[in-house]
């Protein structure tokens, strides 16, 4: 529907005035009367053009792109900015901002509490593009008596859960992927090769499914997973010998669907997790039913089939911790539901929780159960290791990391993890225990 003001056309009337045509529009679409519209025209002509919105930027960028790139907490600048602005009404929109950005730092930067090898955290985290509120968050949760001297072992484990953190988002976001720049934006994001997914997807396998393909059986290559058609042809010989395979590669053909490994996985679980449920059951009292072992197999069962469809790690190692410290989480958890039912029978609810309060702890605390891959022999001689080789051989030989992730865990360069291998293996040469150090190679 077309309107007219003055004899022309009302679009062209507000463009000439610097009116918003479109606010008047909609403000007159369903009327009937015409001095209705008329006035309401009218009314909106006599208050005249909007104000446009404020543009406030910085060094070039939005204010929002800004506090992005630098990990500054966007609604928190956006409150500086509307203080400011009542304070200097005169001042332009980029002014403010920067003395928003300027009043942010000064009250949340550069009385920065938290510091990393005498670096802040938050410069840290730029150097090696990482989010710093979420690796700040991490370490908020964890025991740390001096934030002005984190220990490598506290941030080596944030930064490990906020890696954990983006492959689960990336693969959360996967399953709503439509078109292909939706796929290959998530496949960066999870340093897939692009040329790889496409040369799966000419074997008749959709974005989703050669993604994951590519994922679990490519191999890591100047930062990024990739394979080639030797490597696909490898994957389908496997099936013939698929009941002697590790569980990663399981789980590469049940997401990939190329062969429905649920059961074999499950298999090659079940025992394993029953150890560490009844273990856990022992040590910290978790009461079930009449029906002991019964209930021991149910619940065992449902975590093994919702761990199946919860883990996306390639690694066999890091798929094993996974799965006991989700095991642990989900009894801990039970553990508290109980206490808070148990509570309400309670007439002291509160020396109850206290009296309790140590198992909870206890089991958020407590070393993983069953992961032990080292032998006694193997455990005294890494133990003449320093702290930073005995964490790359943990990191490589026990969870499988790959050289690349292993430099962003320990916050290094991939040179410097290639040194710390030689050095560290060196050092094992010259042990007198030649045999163990076979099986590292």
């Amino acid at each position: 529907m077309s309107f007219f003001y003055n004899g022309i056309s009302l679009n062209k009337y507000c463009k000439e005035q610097g009116l918003n045509y479109n606010s008047i529009r909609r403000k007159i679409i369903n009327m009937t009367s015409q001095k209705e519209v008329e006035d309401t025209i009218n009314a909106c002509i006599e208050a005249g053009p909007k104000k446009p919105k404020p543009s406030y930027k910085v060094d070039g960028l939005t204010l929002r792109k800004y506090t992005l790139l630098h990990g500054y907490v966007y609604p928190t600048m956006r409150t500086y900015v509307q203080e400011i602005r009542k304070k200097y009404p005169n001042k332009s929109d980029n002014e403010i901002a920067l003395l928003a950005v300027k009043h942010y730092e000064e009250n949340h930067i550069f009385k920065e509490l938290w510091f990393y090898k005498g670096e802040r955290l938050i410069d840290y985290c730029k150097r090696n593009n990482l989010t710093y509120q979420s690796i700040l968050s991490y370490l908020q949760h964890m025991d740390i008596k001096d934030s002005k001297n984190i220990p490598e072992e506290a941030m080596e484990l944030a930064i490990k859960k906020y890696y954990i953190k983006i492959r689960k988002d990336s693969f959360e976001k996967l399953k709503f992927c439509h078109e292909e720049e939706e796929f290959k934006e998530i496949s960066n994001l999870l340093n897939i090769d692009w040329d790889s997914v496409k040369l799966v997807m000419s074997f008749n396998f959709d974005y989703l499914r050669a993604i994951y393909f590519v994922w679990y059986f490519g191999k890591e290559k100047e930062g990024f997973i990739k394979l080639d058609k030797r490597r696909i042809e490898t994957v389908y010989h496997c099936l013939k010998k698929v009941d002697l395979l590790e569980i990663n590669f399981l789980l590469g053909y049940y997401y990939a669907g190329i062969y429905d490994t649920k059961q074999l996985i499950y298999n090659k679980l079940f025992f394993s997790v029953r150890k560490i449920v009844t273990d856990l059951v022992k040590i910290y009292e978790i009461k079930f039913n009449s029906d002991y072992h019964e209930e021991l197999n149910a619940e065992a069962n449902m975590l093994i089939f919702d761990f199946i469809n919860r883990t996306n790690s390639r690694y066999l190692g890091q798929i094993i911790s996974y799965m006991n410290a989700y095991i642990k989480g989900c009894l801990k958890r039970k553990i508290i539901r109980d206490l808070s039912e148990q509570e309400k029978d309670s007439l002291n609810k509160m020396a109850y929780r206290n009296s309790n309060k140590e198992v909870i702890d206890t089991i958020a605390m407590k070393p993983i159960i069953d992961t032990s891959y080292f032998s006694d022999d193997m455990i005294k001689i890494i133990k003449s290791l320093d702290k930073i080789e005995q964490r790359y051989i943990i990191l490589k030989f026990k969870e499988l990391y790959e050289d690349e992730e292993i430099a962003n865990l320990l916050g290094i360069s991939l040179e410097q993890v290639l040194e710390l291998r030689e050095k560290t293996l060196e050092k094992l040469r010259q042990d007198e225990n030649i045999k163990l150090l076979k099986k590292l190679q």
